[in-house]
This record gives C-alpha cells, sequence and structure tokens, in this order.
C-alpha cells in the first residue's frame, strides 16, 4: 500500500490544487488476483452513481497512485477512474517472468471485468501506457474510446532510438538484449539505462526524485520484458481499428516528441482527433496543458458516452435537417441570425468567443482572425461540431469545440470574453445559463431568444417533424425573465432589438455587461 509515499507527496506541490486529491479525493486501495496469478494493486476512484469507468494505464516512468492529477478531476467529474499498478511497478505483488505481453493480458483481463459491469468503459494511456491502451481495446471491442498522451510502435527502430537513452548504442544494444534474454530472462536492468528518463518530467529535481523511486521510474524491468515490449505483436494493425482515439500530446515534451507518435497516429483507420498540451511537458503536470489534457478528455468521453445513450433530443437530431428547416422559406431563421452573428462577433473589444449551441458553425466565416485569437464552440451533438471543424478549416487551431451537456458539465467551460448564446437558453433554462455564465465569467454576453406566437414554438416546415421531441427541453424565456436573471449574477442589459420573422414570430437579441 501506498503508506508516507514521498515522491508522489513532492508532486503534488508541483500540481495546481483543483489537481490534488485531498481527504474526499482520496482512492479506495484494494487487490485484484488475476488469472496469471499476479495480484494487482488498484488505487480506485468510484463516486455514486458513476456515469462512465475510466481506466488510467502509466507507461514504464509511473505506477497508478502518480496518475492521481488526472484522476481527481475526472473523479470529480462523476466518473469511476480505475489506476493499476502495473507488474514490476508500484504496490502489485507478481510472480514468475514478466513480459510485455503480461502486460496486455493484464490490463485485458481488467478492461473486460469493467466492461461487463455495464458501464461505458474508456481506455487512458499515459506514455507507454498509450500504446497499451490500443492493444487492450483491440482485445476489447465493447471499449467506448481510446485516450493517450502518446503512442509510439517500437517496431519503428528509428522510434526506439529517439527515446532510448543512449541513442548511439541501440543498434548494437538490440541484438544483444534478443541473445541475452534467451539464457537470462529475469535478469532485471534499471529501465533509467534504457529510456531517457532524464525528460520524462520538465522539472529537474521532480526528475531526480522519479528516477530514484524503486516504484516508477527508478525500477527495474526484466530483459524478457524489455524485449518483449521493443517487439510488440498487434492483434490489429492501426488501419484497421474503428476504436474512437484521441491524442492528446504535450507541447513540450522532451522525450517522445509528436512526430514520433504521428506515426502510428496517422495510418488509425478510426475516428480520432489530435490536441497539443500547451507548455505541457512528458508528464503533463503544467498547468495549462493540464487544463486542456482534462478539459479535452472529458469532452471526448461525454460525446462517446452519449453516442449510446442519446439522452437529449438535440444529440438525435441530424444537422442537414436542421439547417434545412432554418434556412426554409417560412423560417429564414439561419439567414437573418447569421447576419445578427456578423454584428455580435464585431460589437466589442475581445479577443476570445465561447459560442453555446455553435450547431454547423452558422456566422463563422465572419470571424477575423487578426482580432479573435480564441473561438470556443460548445454543443452537445458531436457530429454539428465535426462539420464545423470541416467547413471552417482557415480557422485552426483557433477554433476549439467541446462536446458537452450543460445541465451537467457546465463547470468544464473555460473563460472567454464573450459569451453568444442564440436560440440556445431556451434549452437549458435560465437557472443552468447563471451557472455557464458564472463559471465562464464573460465580460459580455450577447444572447438571442425567440418570441413565439400561439403556434408552436418550432415553426412549419418540411422537415418539423424532427424536432418533436425538443418539447422535453424546452424552457419558455422572454425578455424580462432573462434580464432579471442576468441582473441577479451582476450583468446589465445594455441592448435590444427585435427581428421580425416570415411566421410573425420574432428573434430578440439582448445584450448584457458584466457589472
Amino acid at each position: 500500500m501506498y503508506t508516507n509515499y514521498s515522491v508522489w507527496e513532492a508532486i503534488q506541490q508541483e500540481l495546481p490544487p483543483p489537481y490534488r486529491p485531498d481527504h474526499t479525493t482520496m482512492p479506495e486501495e484494494m487487490y485484484v488476483s488475476l488469472s496469471d496469478g499476479n495480484r494487482i494493486h488498484l488505487d480506485v476512484y468510484s463516486p455514486q452513481n458513476a456515469k462512465v469507468t475510466i481506466i488510467l494505464l502509466h507507461g514504464v516512468g509511473g505506477n497508478g497512485r502518480l496518475l492521481s492529477f488526472l484522476a481527481v478531476p475526472l473523479y470529480r467529474c462523476g466518473y469511476e477512474v480505475i489506476c493499476p499498478d502495473l507488474p514490476l511497478y508500484g504496490c502489485s505483488e507478481y510472480s514468475g517472468t514478466v513480459t510485455y505481453p503480461t502486460w496486455v493480458k493484464d490490463a485485458s483481463e481488467m478492461t473486460s471485468y469493467y466492461v461487463r459491469k455495464g458501464k461505458p468503459t474508456f481506455l487512458f494511456g499515459l506514455s507507454a501506457g498509450g500504446m497499451l491502451a490500443y492493444q487492450v481495446a483491440c482485445k476489447n471491442p465493447a471499449v467506448r474510446g481510446v485516450l493517450a498522451t502518446c503512442i509510439l510502435d517500437q517496431r519503428v527502430r528509428e522510434i526506439t532510438e529517439k527515446t532510448s537513452a543512449h541513442p548511439y548504442l541501440v543498434k548494437l544494444a538490440l541484438p544483444a538484449v534478443s541473445y541475452m534474454r534467451k539464457w537470462l530472462p529475469d535478469l532485471k536492468i534499471p529501465m533509467k539505462w534504457v529510456a531517457n528518463m532524464k525528460a520524462i518530467v520538465n522539472h529537474k529535481d521532480l526528475a531526480r526524485l522519479l528516477m530514484a523511486d524503486k516504484k516508477s521510474a527508478g525500477a527495474s524491468i526484466s530483459l524478457a520484458f524489455l524485449y518483449t515490449m521493443l517487439h510488440p505483436e498487434l492483434d490489429i494493425e492501426p488501419a484497421e481499428f474503428f476504436t474512437p482515439f484521441i491524442l492528446l500530446h504535450p507541447e513540450k515534451d522532451h522525450w517522445t516528441d509528436v512526430s514520433l507518435s504521428k506515426v502510428f497516429y496517422d495510418k488509425l483507420g478510426s475516428e480520432k482527433e489530435l490536441h497539443i498540451l500547451k507548455g505541457a511537458g512528458h508528464f503533463p503536470i503544467e498547468e495549462e496543458g493540464l487544463q486542456l489534457l482534462v478539459r479535452n478528455s472529458i469532452s471526448f468521453i461525454e460525446r462517446h458516452r452519449r453516442e449510446a445513450e442519446r439522452g437529449n433530443p438535440w444529440e438525435k437530431i441530424k444537422l442537414i435537417d436542421y439547417e434545412n428547416h432554418m434556412k426554409s422559406d417560412s423560417v429564414r431563421q439561419l439567414q437573418v441570425l447569421n447576419a445578427m452573428m456578423k454584428e455580435q462577433f464585431a460589437q466589442y473589444p475581445v479577443k476570445s468567443i465561447m459560442i453555446l449551441g455553435i450547431a454547423g458553425g452558422n456566422g463563422l466565416e465572419h470571424i477575423d482572425p487578426r482580432v479573435i485569437n480564441h473561438v470556443i464552440g460548445v454543443d452537445i451533438n458531436s457530429d454539428y461540431l465535426d462539420a464545423c471543424v470541416s467547413r471552417y478549416p482557415q480557422l485552426g487551431d483557433l477554433l476549439e469545440m467541446l462536446c458537452l451537456d450543460l445541465r451537467e458539465d457546465y463547470t468544464l467551460l473555460p473563460h472567454a470574453n464573450l459569451v453568444v448564446a442564440n436560440l440556445f437558453i431556451e434549452y437549458i433554462g435560465c437557472a443552468c445559463f447563471q451557472q455557464v455564465i458564472n463559471q465562464v465569467k464573460p465580460y459580455y454576453i450577447s444572447c438571442v431568444i425567440q418570441t413565439d406566437t400561439e403556434d408552436a414554438f418550432v415553426s412549419a416546415s418540411p422537415y418539423s417533424r424532427v424536432f418533436n421531441d425538443l418539447d422535453r427541453v424546452h424552457h419558455q424565456i422572454s425578455a424580462k425573465s432573462l434580464i432579471q436573471a442576468m441582473e441577479e449574477i451582476h450583468y446589465r442589459n445594455v441592448s435590444q432589438a427585435e427581428v421580425l420573422l416570415p411566421d410573425g414570430k420574432k428573434l430578440v437579441r439582448l445584450d448584457f455587461r458584466r457589472l
């Protein structure tokens, strides 16, 4: 068990407070016995009514306890998080010769157990744990998604050389290891002799602590483990892999450059996405990168969790049906909103804009990258967000997409100078919108609501039928009630304008400034 674990305690001092465990977020420690006789130590973070299970897999310089910096914010989001110590590391107990296939087998057996419990299960691998997560997902097709901070195909000798402690010796060492492991498979050598452990974290003192720690970067591995790790056997090649995948790669990783991960990532046949963690090292504990790591991880997890559940009617509405309805002659809201958004984007002296309910990105062509340096699009429908990215490639890294249900996930929103919420508040209500604004803390808010006639709130068109379920989540919002709600959280109404629609309804634009 982890008692007085000084290395872990030292790392906590370098973390931003939200990523440190306290008495309410410390894991439960337990052991599980696997079919190969190994007793695996687990750190288990298990909230009531957990939405998903996430299994965090460390690499060859870590252990389960060192992943608390990621486990804690995921736990606080309502996820069950399992952090095993893989054999040779941490507090796990093992017998016989431990090889890399031992890791794959043990991690796969644990994953199968959690999959059978019925909750959506995700694998999250850090460092060498990234490829391990991929291999385990190949054996467990029910896994909903794979997250990784790097994914290194050690079958490519250039990758082995560039990540080793002594690149110039690799060509000599590999044949020697191949020969010796046949006669001395259990002979152990420190992992820091093999891998470039000095670059595990961008903090010299912490790197020294980790390399001296027998439970993590200072651990020793057998020749059998080393050889099999450098000669992995994949059940499925990347082109035939179809589990959703996200690569969350540290920007300042001095051990495994992103170009090395892209060798494998670019071949993946699955739905995939790549995010760079600004300012983060290989062990990504720097605040800006850590925020991006957590935010994009949760967005990915929520997107793929909801694909199975589809609990909100907006998740079932196809973008083509939505946009055809909105631009039809009897509705014409898409065209009107486009013109209104052009004015909203230019109205205030801001650098960052958050667009709630961004849908397919109507109006994004009015973003001027010379003025705006960050646009955050939020929507509950992942297909809408994918369309935004494909339609506006000129925005590049300026555009950040977050797949979130703001009725539950508003605490994950980052700060923005301006919040734009057009025909959106009606679907979360004023109280939830207050929570969103208190989280984002914008200087300005610009929103559009619809005032209805006596007819249904959805205007008539050939596509109206696809909106039949929206009444389950619709809230009637008036200008008066919205102004009052904003005043309660110290935002003053500074302007109001109306546009008449073909069917007699009105779009009302209301702008607010923080007091």
